[in-house]
């Protein structure tokens, strides 16, 4: 048999030998591997096909090879098999909406330990394992993105805004186009960056471009290389080795996220530095790091690597999702101009225009005012559904079986459902690729609650830590820009921005999100 023949050794030199001993080694540990995963693995009976099951090669070859293909091949395997389908050897994708929230919000889950993101920020809130330690950390900065808190904000997020809508007017005197999702980047880094450490990192005040945002690009360049990763996530462990100055002149590739890193070990040094030491009892006004580095903060979780870690993961966390949102709800607007009328219309009869004819910048109007509007409102959430800008999956664990209907899925297994799968279910969004805030009107009207199926911010315990300030950014920005700028879109079109590839965040087929517009007059308040 071929395979004995292997193992006569005898004629090959010491090193020969070694080499032949090595592959019989590894051929029979994957033949054993590959027949344990097919008929003796918990997941035997769960169906999916079997080359799924024997190897992550087959995720790697459609997410790494074919470039964020992965969720469109899931989607043509639910159809072949069913709702319930083993698609890597140890996970299982369930596409049901009504079941989203018992995999993500029935009762104790655990995130998947081996899940590739926990390799990029092992010690932050986004990737801890545990349930009972992700609480702990969830504590620590929770009161900070509390609806009161938030609301407490509001003087801030408006000041910003304010400062943008002066740098977009530049734009429009200058008739130079502006790349909306960058422009809206700045917005949102110096919005959470002061809210972080106290003050801005001063993007509004600099180029509008995402290369010079040092959050935004370090998030925009990861989605081009951590899916060839996914596959081998031990690869960014050694990654965040690399010292960021050998990286200096790396534009493209891991150089703009690891210098993500390094400016949040530059604010920490800073942060920790001014309040003297890390018991919170410093100078600087109450922020989310001086709540990292509070007195009753256990020792473990305040260590400078978690520091940095946390940051980093909440400062692009809060940057580029809203600002993406926000992007996708303007190009709408500009590519709906009956929505945008009907958004003018409801504006202007709850915030009449004034004698002197204020500006819509000078007028003291906050979100928990703009979001009593039901049609501003039903912009927001098509606009958040549409976009569903965290699009990878994000498996839990159960200590327990976990049943869906007479399907048993094994205590320990990893489930997931992507939330692209509940966004854009024709069955409870009908034409789910037009973009149509009628239906949430409409919905409300009949006593029909379509917020449940809004999954963009997850849900149960480790739902989005950050949805009331994502709210009130874009009930800002959305009702900011109608009631003050006439725009075009500017090479622009639907393609541009409907999800075709899914690179952690969704992105359409160009691979990144770029909407520019041109700003061709003022509105003066209607």
């Amino acid at each position: 048999m071929p395979l004995l023949s292997l193992l006569d050794l005898g004629h090959l030199p010491g090193t020969g030998k070694l080499i032949r001993y090595i592959t019989c080694l590894a051929l029979g540990w994957l033949t054993a591997r590959s027949i344990y995963r097919l008929w003796f693995h918990p997941l035997r009976r769960i169906p999916g096909p079997k080359l799924a099951a024997v190897t992550h090669l087959y995720e790697l070859y459609f997410d790494a090879i074919k470039g964020g293909r992965y969720l469109w091949e899931i989607e043509r395997l639910h159809e072949k098999y069913g709702p319930v389908v083993r698609i890597n050897p140890r996970e299982v994708h369930i596409k049901d909406s009504d079941f989203f929230h018992v995999i993500y919000g029935g009762g104790r889950r655990d995130r998947d330990p081996k899940w590739f993101i926990n390799e990029m920020l092992p010690t932050s809130l986004v990737t801890t394992v545990s349930h009972d330690h992700h609480k702990l950390r969830r504590h620590i900065v929770s009161g900070f993105f509390s609806k009161l808190s938030v609301i407490r904000l509001d003087e801030m997020i408006r000041d910003k805004v304010r400062t943008l809508l002066r740098r977009l007017d530049q734009a429009r005197i200058s008739r130079t186009p502006v790349e909306l999702h960058s422009a809206l980047n700045a917005l949102t880094s110096d919005i959470i960056s002061e809210y972080m450490y106290g003050e801005s990192l001063g993007y509004l005040d600099s180029d509008l471009a995402s290369s010079t945002n040092t959050v935004a690009h370090g998030a925009l360049s990861s989605i081009r290389w951590l899916h060839y990763v996914r596959g081998f996530p031990s690869v960014l462990r050694l990654l965040r080795a690399v010292p960021t100055n050998l990286l200096r002149g790396d534009q493209s590739l891991v150089g703009p996220f690891l210098r993500v890193f390094q400016l949040t070990r530059d604010k920490a040094t800073e942060c920790l530095a001014t309040t003297g030491s890390s018991d919170g009892h410093g100078k600087r006004e109450k922020t989310i790091f001086s709540a990292m580095v509070a007195g009753d903060v256990p020792p473990q979780e305040k260590s400078f690597e978690r520091l940095t870690v946390e940051s980093v993961a909440i400062l692009i966390a809060g940057t580029d999702t809203t600002a993406r949102t926000a992007a996708v709800a303007i190009f709408h607007l500009a590519h709906n101009p009956a929505i945008l009328k009907a958004l003018r219309t409801e504006l202007l009869k709850v915030f009449p225009v004034s004698v002197d004819n204020v500006p819509w910048s000078k007028r003291d109007v906050s979100a928990s005012q703009l979001e009593k509007l039901p049609y501003l409102t039903a912009i927001i959430q098509e606009s958040i559904r549409v976009t569903h800008p965290v699009i990878l999956r994000s498996a839990r664990v159960a200590a327990e079986p976990v049943m869906y209907k007479d399907i048993v899925i094994p205590p320990g297994t990893p489930m997931s459902q992507s939330v692209h799968f509940v966004c854009m279910d024709p069955k409870v969004f009908p034409s789910p690729e037009t973009f149509n805030p009628e239906r949430w009107i409409q919905a409300a009207a009949n006593g029909v609650n379509l917020t449940k199926y809004l999954a963009a911010f997850g849900t149960g315990h480790r739902s989005c830590l950050g949805i009331h300030l994502a709210y009130a950014e874009l009930y800002h920005v959305i009702a900011a820009f109608a009631c003050s700028f006439e725009w075009e879109l500017h090479e622009t079109g639907l393609e541009d921005v409907q999800t075709t590839r899914d690179f952690q965040l969704a992105v359409p087929e160009s691979g990144s999100l770029a909407i520019k517009i041109g700003l061709t007059g003022t509105v003066r308040w209607l």
